[in-house]
Order: C-alpha cells, then sequence, then structure tokens
C-alpha cells in the first residue's frame, strides 16, 4: 500500500438506540411538508419530477408508513433538493409542453374540455413564446387537471 501503513476497514459509525438512525416522524414529516410546499409554490405536478424522481414521494409515504424514519428521511431530503433545484424556465415548459401534447394526442379530451383544452395550450404556447414560463406553467397545470 501507499505511505507504506496498512490498510483497513473504518467502521460505520454507531447507530443511535433503536435501529432508526434516531430519526422520527417529526424529523420526516416537516421536511415532506416543505417539498410539497415547494412544489406547489412553483406549479410543479409529480409528473414534472425529473424521471425517478417521483418515487422519492411514495419513499416518503411508505417509510413513515412502516415506521422506517431513516428510508423516509433520505428519500423526503433527497426530494426537497430536487423540487428546490427546480426551475420554470424554456427546457421546463417545452418538456411539459412535450408531455401534455403527447397526452392529448393519445387520449383526446372528452368533447365537453376539448375547446378549453385547445384555449389553454394556446395561451400556454403564447406564454412560453414571449418567455413568461410561469403563466404557461399554470395554464399547463390547467390543462393536465382537465385531463384527469
Amino acid at each position: 500500500p501507499r505511505g507504506g501503513g496498512q490498510t483497513g476497514v473504518v467502521p460505520a459509525p454507531a447507530r443511535p438506540a433503536g435501529g432508526d438512525g434516531g430519526y422520527g416522524r417529526k424529523d420526516v414529516e416537516p421536511v415532506f411538508r416543505s417539498a410539497l410546499t415547494a412544489m406547489n409554490a412553483k406549479g410543479i405536478l409529480t409528473a414534472d419530477l425529473p424521471p425517478g424522481t417521483d418515487r422519492l414521494i411514495t419513499e416518503t409515504r411508505h417509510g413513515v408508513s412502516k415506521g422506517d424514519f431513516t428510508r423516509a428521511k433520505y428519500a423526503a431530503d433527497q426530494l426537497l433538493a430536487t423540487v428546490r433545484s427546480m426551475q420554470i424556465d424554456r427546457s421546463f415548459i417545452g418538456a411539459k409542453i412535450g408531455r401534455l401534447s403527447q397526452t392529448i394526442r393519445s387520449a383526446s379530451p372528452p368533447a365537453d374540455q376539448r375547446t378549453k383544452v385547445e384555449q389553454l395550450f394556446q395561451e400556454a404556447t403564447a406564454n412560453y413564446g414571449d418567455g413568461r414560463f410561469e403563466a404557461a406553467n399554470r395554464k399547463l397545470n390547467r390543462i393536465s387537471a382537465l385531463l384527469r
């Protein structure tokens, strides 16, 4: 080995008593709530999260329900960091328009909502073209709600 020393395994730090990493519901819920609040404030839907990130919501909820607060805390922390790093910008809106266009093509909205969806889509694309990304996002979220 380099330096002439011996190599060895460094033991992992001891876990606090209880075997759950010392985390409890009180450690997880505020972080998870902050992540969901940030998503709502930015107008980020679960479908807008980067691929694989949506599973963090499920992991947090599942971890809490099973009493695995370490897993839940890790997932909630990751979710919050991801949401905080997301920007409602040209690429975000462009991707969202693409996803919604595909959804509309594959499952046409009911006749009574088609006109409203088309109107909102035209307004959203106009906002996108004008660089008004937050306004475009709000319109796209309304379309998403109509398509459910």
